[in-house]
């Protein structure tokens, strides 16, 4: 990181001097001296990033690509010494320890019979010295060939060497794992090696890489010869062969690794290695390649290397700083809190990972009934950890379970002791028919091996969770009230890396000071941590789980039994769940407070109520507010509570007490409030229309018709009801609504939910994510008033979109998304996983189209820089206004630059108001400085196949410019596809179009698409950024699904305009 570092400071001093004095660094009237000798824009790594890592830089050679430093970390050149000081590097080999190399038998002499002395690790070019410093340069201190081989057969071609000294682990050298199954992976597999790249080439200085499937023994046969002399046997199953489209393993790859990337619990790419290279038909098209399968050979690998090489001690015993990462799901749990308990079926098991149980209260466990019904009878014992053993006392299995059957897999366990809640936690039940949809990612229980913290060589079982982050996108069952729900999941997970915990819990989160809510049961159809998630939803199953826990019946009771729920249509909010609410009191003369209305803190000293909450019945003002406080009976949460007078209160000047309209106020606080994990202003919805999802409204209002108000929080989710409707339920009093109901009020309704007296003023809203995952509440209306709380009630609110104005005049402060979301620092919101980040890269190739010199906007359309003059945009952006764009913008930390656009070229196939082969190139007036810009370069599928990396969608939205949290402008986002192709735009093969499923219920106003600019892999210092494409006009928003026009289709007719200069193709021109 040192060293990345200096280069920056270099790069920007160098930059800033000539700033300094008034030169033009970034653009120049004169092309560069070698501007006219490029003849393809394959070149663009090695033109347009020369001073960074060689080792980054792809070269095409026969079949294969360049690979990357940190790729392929297990990489070993195998070398022989001769006289004149030259090393010769005959084979490859595979780092899998710090001081053992797994290489070839055949590759342990060369045609001399003379054995290689060393390896060299870490280079991947041979002919350079430009990576010398990350590579390791070790001699060999001994060799040894497995004892079953011959020189003279095919066969127990593998061998060991020893290092003279330990190799040192770093961002370019770590050791691969050793494919320990019996059966190959199912993906293709990688090869790589210093081989020759093709038939009578040259061996290659710079490591290749190719991608092969696997071939079958019988086709095997038919392409390559077998000599019965060498291969009596033929193929044995200790062999397996591969090939691939145009690519192969060749000479001088030999003793390599051919294998498969999976990911580690957390993200970590690990190379497994599946194969040895061994043999083969010459590298012509059509070339087949024999390798000795690693897992044949595990026992004799470590019996030589006198260790275990399992998954876990691979994985977790070595610690590599330069592991890559990818985008995984799975993660380990650091939670504090307890409720998992493992089943144990004696006292003496040792494992607490065969079956999961949760607790729910103070003696009741919630599993699996598979888990409870196994041919080794009811397990005795429940186990927090691995010392301590609590005995079972009785088992209740759902009377719906039919053993063998996936549905109603519903168990309870009950202990013979009470649990200490001091120490151990019971999770919530989440009923859906009272708090309505799982309002988070469902988090399913998993484990898997760790280092043990006492005695670092020893792997323990940990706990794991698994997040369902795709959506319910498969199917668990056809039965049409089955309890299963599914989450598709696609992670290429190590084997044994993670196991779904069956019989464990699936809950919202477990963070500190929060509740655990629990969704449901891992259920046994869960195949792996990677693969599709299924529930038991614990919802069908609260009654019975109910007359059992609460009713302290002990016996399998009908589970159709009626349940009360928590007091009229409400649920009991929590701390932290919604921070802006505000309770208004009236202190009387005993100093006694008597909190009548509700209110939504929405700045620091700003409260918005409804009007008619500005007096009580008295006609007396309230007099202070309570912030932060879910229950105004108890002390016990008082601590994060803040009690502050009220200032002075602003009812809406056509407020009228005998009129239902413009029900709206604003109350200033005597002192701002202070942000906190309970305490945070929440945001205003400024659109027209209502959310489409529910809405919860939350208050202290009574609990039902003629009840008490409620010392505490309740929260109930309501839909929008239709004007014609509400007006038929509610009887309009014509007096106090001479025009009905107005275009500034809405009416809502919930199953047995409402809001009542006491709730006035309060909020009714929704919660969106912002960039980066913060959840943000938005109040969308008011509590004004509505029909009695009973059956089939309903409510009226005050829409606040229409009074936006209004409250910022009043408050002096914009009430804007970006100054709610940026200029408001709330530490204690809640945050969800998310595909929209904010990004930056340190290259600066992303321009902004312009049509006029005086225009501010630089965002209204985007355009990437892939040459020194050319822009790659959407053609729908160059022809969309009556004219075609004037200037190119860029925006950075060393100024603003227009530069003036000459010509403007559309594809010949673009047709307008169609989305398919929108691709415009933009001609500059000027050269830019190749020094200070970066090109992107253009990633060709034909050459350098699928694209190695989940593509990112640019965007933009507001974000904080200074230390002056007021201050906002737009800055670059950065959506990731992470999800895979799983949405379809077009039938047509032809297209130019791929979709990537998206669904992210993003707040409005802080992520717009950036139409035009690239589809990239990344914009990280110090290493090439590639576009695959541009973004599509057909994505709607950074929320829903994300598509792109593939440049791969487009490149030769790029070529021809900015490589041969034939500007013939369709051209607006000065």
């Amino acid at each position: 990181m040192a060293y990345r570092a200096v280069l920056l400071v270099i790069g920007l001093i160098a930059l800033l001097g000539p700033l300094a004095s008034g030169e033009d660094v970034w653009f120049s009237d004169d092309p560069p001296s070698d501007y006219f000798e490029r003849k393809n824009l394959r070149d663009c790594p090695n033109r347009f990033y020369p001073d960074l890592d060689p080792f980054n830089i792809p070269y095409y050679g026969y079949g294969g690509r360049r690979v990357f430093r940190g790729e392929y970390q297990h990489m070993v050149a195998i070398g022989w010494t001769r006289t004149n000081t030259s090393i010769d590097y005959l084979c490859g080999g595979t780092l899998i320890t710090a001081r053992h190399i797994l290489t070839a038998a055949h590759c342990t002499y060369d045609s001399e019979n003379i054995p290689p002395d060393t390896v060299r690790i870490g280079d991947t070019d041979l002919g350079s010295v430009l990576d010398d410093e990350f590579a390791q340069q070790i001699e060999i201190q001994g060799i040894t060939v497995h004892p079953k081989y011959r020189g003279s057969r095919k066969y127990f071609d593998v061998a060991l060497i020893e290092l003279a000294q330990r190799s040192k682990f770093t961002e370019a050298v770590c050791p691969a794992c050793l494919w320990r199954e019996g059966e190959l992976p199912e993906e293709r597999m990688q090869a790589v090696g210093f081989g020759v790249t093709g038939f009578g080439e040259a061996r290659s200085p710079t490591l290749q890489l190719v991608k092969l499937d696997r071939v079958a023994p019988s086709v095997c046969a038919e392409r390559i010869f077998l000599n019965r002399r060498q291969m009596p046997d033929g193929f044995r199953n200790d062999q397996f062969c591969a090939s691939g489209d145009g690519m192969d393993t060749c000479e001088g790859d030999s003793g390599g690794p051919i294998g498969v990337k999976r990911l580690d619990v957390g993200g970590k790419v690990i190379h497994l290695v599946t194969g040895v290279v061994s043999f083969g038909t010459p590298c012509v098209p059509g070339s087949t390649g024999v390798y000795t399968r690693i897992s044949d050979y595990i026992d004799w690998i470590e019996q030589e290397t006198n260790r275990t090489l399992s998954y876990g001690v691979c994985t977790k015993g070595f610690l590599c700083p330069g592991r890559a990462t990818g985008g995984t799901t799975v993660y380990y749990d650091d939670s504090t809190l307890k409720h998992r308990f493992g089943l144990l079926w004696s006292e003496a098991d040792t494992s607490i990972y065969e079956c999961g149980a949760t607790l729910i209260d103070y003696q009741f466990l919630l599993t699996s009934a598979h888990c409870v019904t196994t041919a080794k009878g009811p397990p005795k014992y429940a186990a927090p950890d691995h010392s301590k053993r609590v005995a079972i006392a009785e088992i209740y299995v759902s009377p719906r379970y039919q053993p063998g059957s996936p549905e109603n897999d519903i168990a309870l366990v009950k202990l013979e002791k009470f649990i200490n809640t001091r120490i151990f936690r019971p999770v919530c039940l989440w009923d859906r028919r009272i708090d309505g949809v799982w309002s988070e990612v469902p988090k399913f229980a998993a484990y898997g091996p760790v280092l043990d913290d006492l005695d670092p060589v020893t792997l323990t079982n940990s706990t794991i969770s698994v997040y369902a982050t795709n959506g319910r996108e498969c199917s668990a069952s056809d039965a049409a009230r089955s309890d299963l729900v599914c989450f598709n999941n696609n992670v290429k997970m190590m084997p044994d890396a993670c196991s779904i915990d069956y019989g464990g819990a699936v809950t919202n989160k477990t963070e500190l000071l929060e509740p655990v809510f629990m969704f449901g049961v891992a259920s046994k159809l869960s195949q792996g941590c990677g693969s599709n998630l299924i529930v038991t939803d614990v919802t069908p199953h609260i009654k019975w789980i109910e007359a059992i826990v609460v009713a302290r019946r002990n016996q399998m009771l009908n589970p159709m039994i009626s349940v009360t729920g928590y007091g009229y249509g409400g649920v009991r909010a929590l701390r932290g769940e919604f921070q802006h609410m505000v309770a208004l009191g009236w202190t009387r003369s005993s100093d006694k407070i008597d909190y009548l209305c509700g209110g939504s803190l929405i700045t620091a000293v700003f409260i918005i109520t409804a009007a008619h909450c500005s007096v009580d019945h008295e006609n007396i003002p309230p007099d202070t507010v309570r912030i932060g406080d879910t229950d105004l009976s108890s002390p016990e949460d008082d601590e994060l509570a803040q009690q502050i007078a009220i200032l002075r209160i602003t009812v809406h000047p056509q407020y009228r007490g005998s009129r239902k309209y413009f029900d709206i106020a604003l109350i200033e606080l005597s002192q701002p409030a202070k942000f906190s994990a309970a305490v945070c202003a929440a945001c205003l919805w400024h659109e027209e229309e209502l959310p489409v999802e529910r809405m919860d409204a939350v208050g202290f209002g009574v609990t039902g018709f003629g009840e008490a108000l409620s010392p505490t929080l309740q929260r109930v989710q309501l839909d929008r009801i239709g004007v014609t409707i509400c007006s038929e339920r509610l009887g309009i009093n014509r007096r106090q609504m001479p025009e009905g109901l107005r275009d500034d009020q809405f009416c809502a309704a919930g199953n047995n939910m409402d809001t009542c007296e006491g709730d006035s003023g309060g909020p009714i809203g929704v919660k969106r994510l912002d960039v980066g995952g913060d959840i943000i509440s938005i109040i969308v209306g008011i509590v004004s008033f509505g029909t009695p709380c009973t059956a089939g009630s309903m409510g009226v609110y005050t829409r606040v979109a229409a009074y936006i104005d209004w409250l910022e005049r009043e408050t002096n402060e914009s009430l804007s998304y970006g100054a709610c979301t940026k200029g408001i620092f709330c530490p204690g919101r809640l945050k969800n996983q998310t595909s929209v980040m904010y990004g930056r890269g340190f290259y600066r190739s992303r321009y902004g189209l312009v049509w006029d010199k005086e225009e501010p906007s630089e965002f209204e359309c985007g355009a990437t820089l892939i040459d020194y003059q050319f822009l790659l945009t959407s053609a729908h952006c160059v022809t969309a206004r009556r004219d075609y764009p004037k200037y190119v913008n860029l925006d950075s930390d060393l100024g603003t630059e227009r530069v003036a656009i000459t010509d403007v070229y559309v594809a010949p196939r673009y047709k307008p108001g169609s989305p398919e082969n929108d691709i415009a190139l933009v001609k500059i007036k000027k050269f830019i400085n190749a020094d200070y810009f970066r090109p992107a370069c253009l990633w060709d599928r034909r050459i350098l196949g699928e694209w190695p990396a989940a593509p990112k969608i640019q965007a933009y939205g507001p974000m904080a410019r200074n230390i002056d949290r007021l201050l906002l402008a737009n800055g670059t986002i950065i959506i990731h596809a992470s999800n895979g192709r799983d949405c379809r735009i077009t039938n047509d093969p032809g297209s130019d179009l791929i979709c990537y499923n998206n669904n992210v219920n993003m707040m409005p106003g802080v992520c717009s698409i950036d139409y035009g600019a690239s589809v990239v892999n990344g914009s990280e210092w110090m290493m090439p950024v590639y576009s695959f494409g541009v973004v599509s006009a057909l994505t709607k928003d950074c929320g829903s699904n994300l598509i792109m026009t593939d440049i791969t289709p487009h490149i030769d007719w790029i070529e021809a305009i900015i490589v041969g200069r034939r500007d013939k193709v369709h051209i607006f021109s000065d």
